[in-house]
């Protein structure tokens, strides 16, 4: 939160919530690999849905403050073809 604007703060959310997709990824192969008792399935799993909520809900505020400010926040785009 401190990188001073919105569209830098919004970079690392985004990094940070692939990041989360990755761990769950992991997490779910660990647990198919017997690595992770079952005890702790359900609390871990509960973790990780709760940590993507909220970086949904802080990207959304960044996303909507952006467009209040009056930037879109960039997108991924084709160019539009010449005629």
């Amino acid at each position: 939160m401190g990188r001073g604007t919105n569209r830098d703060c919004l970079k690392f959310l985004f990094i940070a919530q692939g990041s989360l997709k990755e761990l769950e990824s992991q997490v779910e192969t660990a647990i198919d690999g017997g690595f992770i008792s079952t005890d702790k399935i359900d609390p871990l799993r509960q973790l990780l849905e709760l940590t993507g909520r909220d970086l949904g809900g802080l990207i959304y505020t960044r996303c909507k403050r952006l467009k209040i400010e009056g930037l879109a926040p960039r997108r991924h785009q084709r160019p539009k073809p010449q005629d």
